[in-house]
C-alpha cells in the first residue's frame, strides 16, 4: 500500500470528499447545490454492463472539484438476513430519488456530463428517469481531440490530470472472488463512483478548454457527435428480432458442412500415411504448423515469434499446392460462423426485451465509422450463401416489415466531390454506371464491356480509394504485378486529377501531421515523415483514406441525425435498428411504409450537398435479407 502511495507522489493527486446521501434532507440540499451550478456530471453504478440486465445500484454526481455525492439506492449488505435492524443499509427509495433528482434531469436548462453517456443514459432512462438538458460526453470529447488515444475515464485522467484512479477491481475483486457492486460496502462504493463523477467533471473543464481552441472540432462535437449520442443509444434500446428456429436450422446444416469437412481432412491424412497423430485440433495454430510443415513437409510462408504462421492468408496461399490447407479453410470458415453468429446470437437475446442488442462505440474508429460489438452485427459476410441465410433469420414482430436502405459507392462520390475530377462527376450527374465507364476507358473503349472488364474496374475504382499496391491488386485480381501496375498507372492517367488530389492529400498531412474530412474531424499520421519506406507508405495510404472515408462516415452520421429526427416529428412507430458501414436497418410497421421509405430516401439523399448527387438503394421485406435492394 505504501509502495503504491509512494509511486502516486509526483501526480497531481486530488483529495475528494465524497458526501453518503442517504436522508431527503441531504438529497433536497445536494439538488439545490447541483442545480445553481448549472452543469454537473453524472455517474451510475450497476450489476451488470448488459443495459437490458444491469440493476441501478448508485449515482455519483458532482459540480465541483474535489467534491462529489454518492446516493446508494439498492446496495445489499453481505448477509444481510443475519443482521438485527439497526445494523441494516440506510438508502432511499429509487420513487423518492427519481421524483427529486427526476426534476433536475429533465431540466433543460442543466448541463449533464458523463463518460460514455450513452451507458448511463439507458440506465438512467430503463429507471425512469428523462435527460432533456444539454448533454456532454468527456469519452467522445477525447475522440474528438485524440482519436488514436484510449478514451476510457481512467486513461483520460491519466493523460489529461495526471491521476491515477481506483482500479474496478480493487473494489468488486476478479476471477471467482469478484462480487457485484450491490455487494460493495457504502463507504468503498462512495469513495469509488465519487471519484468517477469528480474526475469526469474534472475532465470537462480541462477538455472543454482545449475544445474551444479547436474551433472546428468544437463545432463537430456539438452539432454532429453529442446530438449522434442520442441516436445510438435509441438504436441499441430498440434492437432487433432473430429467428431462432432458422437459426436452429442453419446451425444444423452447418454443423454437418464442418462435420463433412473434417472427414475429408482424415481421410486427405490416412491418403498420405498420416495416422500417428491422433485427434487434431484444427484451430490450433501449434498443431496445424507440426502438421503441414513438418509431417507433410509444406514449404512455410510466413513466420511468427511462436513459429511458422497458419493463418487464413498462409493457408489460401498453400490451398494452390495441396488440397488439404484448402478444406481446412473451408472447416474453419464454417466453424468461425457457427461460433460467431449461428450458435451463439440465440444465446444472446435479452430475457427482458426477447430481442438482441449489440452496443455500438461511436469512439472505436480513427476514421468516424461507429463499431458494433457484443454481439458484432456488422461483419456478417455479405457475398456468401451462408452470410444471406443469416441476414435471412433477422425479422421484424407481426404486423411490420424491415428496411434496408444502402448509399450507392458513396465513396467513389465523396472522392469525385474532394477531386473534382470531370469524368467522375459527369458520370455521377448523369446516373451512368461508374464501374462500366471506368471499364470502358480501362480496356480502350471495346464495343462490348464484359462483367469481368466490370468487375476488374470496380476493384481499381475503390483500390484506389485505399491507396492498394500494384501487389495488393496483382493479389486481389489474380493477375501478375506487371498487369496490375499497368491498371494504376492507366487509371491515373485516366483520372488525372485523381492522382492530383492523392499527392495534393499526402503533401497537406505531412505539412500538418493529420489528414481532415469535410467537416473538420481530424486523425494524427504519425509516420507520414518516416524514414522508414513501409510505415511512410501505409501512413500516406491511411491518410487519403481517412479523408474519404471519414467524410463518409460524417454524411451517414448527418442522414442518420436528420432521419431521427424527421421520425420523431412524425411520431413514427418505426425503429432505426442497425447501421453497417453504408446501409441502415429499420424495422417499420406495414401502415407506415410509404412513409418511412419517403423519410429515409430524403434524409439519406439530403444529407449534404456535393458537387455529385448522394443516391441510396432501398429495399423492404420479411427479413433482413429479403429487405436488401
Amino acid at each position: 500500500e505504501e509502495e503504491n502511495e509512494n509511486s502516486r507522489e509526483p501526480q497531481k493527486e486530488r483529495k475528494l470528499q465524497t458526501t453518503l446521501i442517504q436522508t431527503e434532507e441531504k438529497l433536497q440540499k445536494m439538488i439545490a447545490e447541483l442545480k445553481e451550478s448549472g452543469s454537473f456530471a453524472i455517474d451510475t453504478e450497476t450489476t451488470s454492463l448488459d443495459t437490458t440486465k444491469a440493476k441501478l445500484v448508485g449515482i455519483s454526481l458532482c459540480c465541483k472539484e474535489g467534491e462529489a455525492y454518492y446516493l446508494p439506492i439498492a446496495h445489499i449488505a453481505p448477509n444481510d438476513t443475519l443482521l438485527s435492524e439497526k445494523e441494516e443499509i440506510t438508502q432511499l427509495p429509487l420513487k423518492t430519488i427519481r421524483k427529486e433528482l427526476g426534476a433536475l434531469l429533465s431540466d433543460e436548462k442543466i448541463n449533464i456530463i458523463a463518460h460514455n453517456l450513452k451507458y448511463d443514459w439507458q440506465i438512467l432512462e430503463r429507471n425512469g428517469f428523462k435527460l432533456n438538458g444539454k448533454l456532454t460526453d468527456t469519452m467522445i470529447a477525447s475522440y474528438l481531440l485524440e482519436p488514436d488515444s484510449p478514451h476510457s475515464l481512467d486513461r483520460c485522467a491519466e493523460r489529461h490530470l495526471g491521476r491515477t484512479m481506483i482500479a474496478y477491481k480493487e473494489v468488486c475483486g476478479s476471477g471467482k472472488n469478484e462480487i457485484t457492486f450491490d455487494y460493495v460496502p457504502l463507504e468503498k462504493a462512495a469513495d469509488y463512483s465519487g471519484e468517477d463523477a469528480e474526475v469526469c467533471f474534472s475532465l470537462y473543464l480541462k477538455l472543454k478548454k482545449m475544445l474551444a481552441e479547436a474551433p472546428k472540432l468544437q463545432h463537430l462535437f456539438t452539432t454532429m457527435e453529442m446530438p449522434f449520442v442520442e441516436v445510438i443509444k435509441t438504436m441499441e434500446m430498440n434492437g432487433i428480432k432473430i429467428d431462432v428456429d432458422h437459426f436452429a436450422k442453419i446451425a444444423k446444416e452447418l454443423r454437418k458442412e464442418a462435420d463433412g469437412c473434417k472427414e475429408a481432412i482424415h481421410t486427405i491424412l490416412k491418403e498420405h500415411n498420416i495416422s500417428d497423430i491422433g485427434e487434431i485440433n484444427l484451430n490450433s495454430p501449434k498443431q496445424l504448423s507440426e502438421l503441414l510443415f513438418n509431417k507433410l513437409g509444406l514449404k512455410p510462408i510466413k513466420k511468427t515469434k511462436t513459429g511458422f504462421s497458419t493463418d487464413i492468408s498462409v493457408l489460401e496461399s498453400l490451398a494452390a499446392e495441396h488440397p488439404l490447407p484448402a478444406k481446412i479453410v473451408e472447416y474453419r470458415q464454417y466453424e468461425k460462423l457457427l461460433n460467431t453468429y449461428v450458435e451463439k446470437l440465440p444465446t444472446l437475446i435479452s430475457s427482458e426485451t426477447g430481442r438482441l442488442h449489440t452496443s455500438f462505440k461511436q469512439t472505436g474508429t480513427a476514421t468516424g465509422r461507429i463499431s458494433s460489438h457484443n454481439p458484432n452485427l456488422q461483419n456478417i459476410p455479405v457475398r456468401t450463401e451462408d452470410g444471406r441465410k443469416i441476414r435471412d433469420g433477422f425479422i421484424p414482430e407481426e404486423g411490420n416489415i424491415i428496411i434496408s436502405a444502402d448509399y450507392s459507392q458513396v465513396e467513389l462520390r465523396v472522392l469525385a466531390h474532394l477531386s473534382e475530377d470531370p469524368s467522375l462527376i459527369s458520370a455521377f450527374q448523369a446516373g451512368r454506371d461508374i464501374h462500366a465507364e471506368t471499364a470502358a476507358r480501362l480496356f480502350g473503349n471495346p464495343l462490348i464491356v464484359t462483367d469481368e472488364m466490370r468487375r476488374i474496374a470496380k476493384t481499381v475504382n475503390f483500390g484506389i480509394i485505399y491507396g492498394q499496391t500494384p501487389f495488393g491488386l496483382a493479389k486481389q485480381l489474380n493477375i501478375v504485378q506487371r498487369k496490375a501496375k499497368q491498371f494504376i498507372d492507366d487509371y491515373f492517367n485516366l483520372f488525372p486529377s485523381i492522382q492530383a488530389f492523392i499527392q495534393h492529400t499526402i503533401e497537406e498531412v505531412r505539412e500538418k501531421g493529420y489528414s481532415e474530412t469535410l467537416y473538420g474531424r481530424k486523425r494524427t499520421i504519425a509516420d507520414i515523415n518516416s524514414r522508414n519506406k513501409n510505415a511512410r507508405e501505409f501512413a500516406e495510404r491511411t491518410a487519403v483514406n481517412s479523408k474519404i472515408q471519414g467524410t463518409a462516415a460524417d454524411i451517414m452520421k448527418i442522414a442518420l441525425l436528420q432521419l431521427h429526427k424527421k421520425m420523431k416529428e412524425e411520431q413514427s412507430k418505426g425503429k432505426m435498428m442497425l447501421q453497417v458501414h453504408d446501409e441502415l436497418l429499420l424495422e417499420a410497421p406495414i401502415d407506415e411504409k410509404e412513409l418511412l421509405l419517403n423519410l429515409v430516401r430524403s434524409s439519406m439523399e439530403q444529407a449534404t450537398t456535393l458537387k455529385v448527387p448522394l443516391v441510396v438503394d432501398i429495399g423492404y421485406g420479411p427479413s433482413w435479407q429479403q429487405a436488401k435492394p
